[in-house]
């Protein structure tokens, strides 16, 4: 049938969530390989919902027969749809957190990681605090941007204790309110010399009593230890609006109340008549620290910034990179194809975390030189392993082999079936033997494990295929193994018992590939990636984990290893067939969103969209949409706002901000852009072009306004072909060269010029003596033609009327900067003008004659 007919619908009762009949799942992956076989063949999968009625399920068929079905597979039903960057949430396991930054210098990469200070013993002069709030502090930014060299952010906060040392515990006990000065304040838990801490009464709030340390300390230290300030004084506090200012003022009234205190703040004389209060404390959560430290850098705050710790803060916390937990020794661990390349991986990984006793299951035992070494191994760590020959798709063999080693062995807690057996051929030329080899490990010794081992294990892991997922032809045998465990996990799950399907692509150093090197290039060419030894076993990881959730139907497969449709492009890559089927549209809505998404909320793979990108234009469009975005989190003003004709300092860009672009343009484009230019007055549709010309991604040089026009290169004066000479060549060469510095200048401010409401700021990148000098030269009452420029004088330089002509060209520009409605009617005037008194200045007597015969040149 397959081999005859054009289109088939194949029509199962395997869908809905539940997958009763794993055994339907066959036909998806035979007919994904299958199709790639025979791209003329239209192959669609149907899967009814068993749970429909007769009438219902008629009616989707009939649907499907009136379409079209050429894609490949049509899903009825309700399907689930999620956002491919949303991460989801995850319980806070009360570990100790501390704050980090994984790029130094991008403060939109802040994030939590495991407090390794915390096990350490308690010293006796210390104390540990709970940590309820934290005061920030601008050395805190430096800190985060590099600027400063310090291991510790943050230090000051205020909280409960809960741990005293032994030299202290007659000033302190668990339990009490404190405001303390530590490193590394922004913590759970924080660890501080007693003698830096402070009891703080019940009325006064966490957040109040973590600004008070660095505020108040400083000030009190520079009026009365440093200051010498005594009563009767005159202080003069100079930026009083900030928290030591504030701070000041309070002490300095508190303290010495007869005291003269003048504020350069004009406001701040309210204060000091208790017409206005004191500005409380900015307060932010733990989740909005990032926004905390922007708002602090902007330097717009009065007063504190503080950060208070909630219960239920959702913040960004790295996993934890030692093991959360070691698999039971008294248990017993089943692989199934544990002699293969990746079941020898897999052993040696669950030994090192504490697993004591294996059974490992293969058709031939433990027959080769790998496994024997295997065996070896184990035997010298103290490690048990029961290895019979056994042929799980053999129920009975299969329960024979568990008897047997419940004799000698702890009960079963955890399964991994690895098993798999090759035989590729075409369809055509298949045999049914070769067939039913490479189906039976996958389907009856997955369905056999699953009925024979123990109820309530702690995981039971299948290793599945990307093939299954793509198709691949010549392997439509294993194509349908894989989506049969797919499938059966998915019926574990349904049935409260932990299952997981790993469709696994290309692992680095263990495994099938890595054991034939031959086939790697192939599965490359197909859209496949490599998958480290170290991120597979991650992967083992989490789902080997006895505290892990049970999954839920959607949870229960994994696919892992396959590129984007943008990210194969990037590697000059054919586009493989299998990325324009119907079930992989979201990889291309993937990369889409990388640029339509707005927010800096989740990290964007820019780098991957840039390289990706078809044209200059397209890459000039990628770079000022993330400049954009950027600049946007950065400096926290709307997207909106941001015009690519204005230059980032307009939108109040200071050297921290530039440090940190600057830092994020080098670690994501690979650009090495200095502060200056990043300060410099030019659009930022130019600095793109910059970043654009200096990153490896995309070393192009583009000329390219998206707003207006696409300009083409200047165009060569016109000079009739009469008076061409060597030497009038030179000289047109100059005017040449002068226009396109023109238009450069230009280009770099006429934008700025129109938008700004003061253009007297705007830059004329003329100096004042440049254009005095020629106006001087020029303003006495002599005729025209005797400010011309000698033309046997002009191949030794610029004569000086020459400058002139640029100077009044460049003035006319800004003086009527207004009056060009488009970039097209800018250029027509620039060049027009050049080339009118390029022809006066060159060739004076050419343009006499031709104004006296009354004639013009167009």
């Amino acid at each position: 049938m397959v081999t005859s007919a054009k289109k088939i619908l194949w029509v199962t009762k395997g869908g809905g969530q539940h997958a009763d009949t794993p055994e339907f799942d066959l036909v998806t992956g035979f007919a994904r390989c299958i199709r790639t076989e025979y791209s003329n063949l239209s192959f669609v999968t149907l899967a009814l919902d068993p749970i429909n009625t007769i009438t219902k399920n008629i009616d989707h068929i009939v649907k499907a027969f009136r379409k079209i079905a050429f894609q490949g597979q049509i899903n009825f039903g309700e399907q689930e749809f999620t956002n491919p960057q949303s991460a989801k949430l995850q319980e806070f396991t009360s570990r100790p957190l501390a704050l980090s930054i994984s790029s130094p210098g991008l403060l939109n990469t802040i994030q939590f990681v495991t407090d390794d200070l915390y096990d350490e013993p308690l010293n006796p002069d210390e104390v540990e605090v709970k940590v309820k709030a934290t005061g920030l502090n601008f050395k805190d930014i430096l800190v985060l941007l590099s600027c400063v060299p310090s291991q510790h952010i943050g230090v000051e906060c205020a909280g409960v204790i809960t741990k005293v040392g032994k030299a202290v515990m007659e000033c302190f006990k668990p339990g009490d309110r404190v405001l303390c000065v530590a490193e590394g304040a922004y913590k759970t838990y924080v660890r501080t010399k007693g003698c830096v801490v402070a009891k703080i009464p019940e009325w006064l709030s966490f957040v109040a009593a973590a600004a008070i340390p660095v505020a108040y300390g400083t000030a009190f230290y520079s009026l009365y230890e440093v200051g010498r300030m005594r009563a009767n004084s005159t202080i003069l506090i100079h930026c009083g609006a900030g928290g030591v200012g504030q701070a000041a003022i309070q002490l300095a009234k508190l303290l010495t109340p007869s005291s003269k205190i003048y504020v350069t703040i004009r406001v701040m004389a309210l204060l000091l008549d208790q017409k206005i209060e004191v500005e409380v404390p900015h307060v932010y959560n733990y989740s909005q620290l990032e926004d905390a430290f922007r708002f602090l850098q902007s330097g717009k705050n009065m007063g504190k910034v503080v950060a208070e710790l909630h219960e239920f803060d959702i913040v960004p916390v790295v996993p934890n990179a030692r093991p959360s937990y070691q698999f039971d020794p008294s248990a017993s661990y089943l692989i199934s194809g544990g002699f293969g390349g990746l079941g020898r991986s897999i052993t040696r990984w669950m030994a090192s975390r504490g697993a004591k006793n294996f059974v490992i299951l293969s058709r031939s035992g433990a027959s080769s030189v790998a496994a024997l070494e295997l065996l070896d191994e184990m035997a010298q760590k103290g490690v048990k392993v029961f290895a019979p020959s056994c042929d799980t798709s053999h129920e009975e063999s299969l329960a024979a082999v568990l008897r047997d080693c419940t004799q000698d062995l702890p009960p079963i807690k955890g399964c991994v079936q690895a098993a798999m057996d090759l035989r590729d051929s075409i369809f055509e030329n298949m045999k049914v033997e070769g067939f039913n080899s490479s189906l039976d490990p996958k389907v009856k010794g997955s369905w056999n494990l699953h009925n024979q081992l123990p109820k309530g294990m702690d995981f039971f892991i299948m290793l599945s295929s990307v093939t299954g997922i793509l198709g691949a032809s010549s392997q439509s045998n294993y194509g349908a193994g894989n989506t049969f465990q797919d499938a059966l996990s998915k019926h574990r799950v349904a049935r409260w018992e932990r299952a997981v399907s790993l469709d696994l692509g290309i692992i680095e150093g263990a495994g099938f590939v890595a054991e034939n090197p031959e086939i790697k290039s192939i599965l490359v060419a197909h859209g496949y990636f490599e998958i480290e030894e170290v991120q597979f076993h991650a992967i083992l990881d989490y789902y080997c984990s006895p505290t892990l959730p049970l999954l839920s139907t959607s949870e229960s497969q994994l696919v892992v290893g396959i590129k984007t449709p943008a990210s194969i492009k990037a590697d000059g890559l054919e586009t493989p067939y299998w990325v324009h089927q119907p079930m992989f549209r979201t990889l291309f809505q993937m990369d889409n969103d990388l640029i339509q998404r707005s927010s800096f909320e989740t990290q964007k793979d820019y780098k991957s969209v840039l390289l990706s990108a078809e044209s200059s234009i397209d890459a000039i469009d990628i770079m000022c949409t993330a400049l954009k975005e950027k600049l946007s989190k950065l400096l926290s003003i709307p997207l909106e706002v941001i015009d690519g004709h204005s230059s980032i300092t307009s939108y109040g860009t200071d050297s921290l901000v530039a440090v940190e672009l600057k830092n994020w343009l080098s670690k994501e484009m690979g650009a090495d852009i200095t502060t200056l230019e990043i300060l410099g007055n030019t659009s930022l549709l130019n600095f793109g072009r910059v970043v654009l010309e200096k990153t490896p991604l995309r070393a192009k040089p583009t000329n390219y306004n998206p707003r207006f026009y696409r300009p083409r290169a200047i165009q060569r004066l016109n000079v009739p072909t009469q008076l061409k000479t060597q030497q009038t060549d030179q000289k047109i060469d100059q005017i040449q060269n002068l226009l396109h510095q023109l238009l450069a200048r230009d280009e770099s401010r006429g934008r700025s010029v129109r938008r700004s409401p003061l253009r007297s700021e705007a830059p004329t990148f003329l100096t004042v003596e440049r254009y005095s000098e020629a106006s001087t030269a020029t303003s006495q009452k002599t005729p025209r033609s005797a400010r011309l420029p000698d033309p046997d004088k002009l191949s030794d330089g610029i004569d000086p009327t020459f400058k002139y002509w640029e100077v009044e060209i460049d003035s006319k520009l800004q003086v009527n900067a207004d009056h060009f409605e488009t970039e097209a009617a800018r250029m027509a005037y620039i060049f027009a003008r050049a080339q009118g008194d390029a022809r006066k200045h060159l060739f004076p007597r050419y343009n006499s004659r031709t104004q006296t015969s009354g004639t013009s040149e167009s």
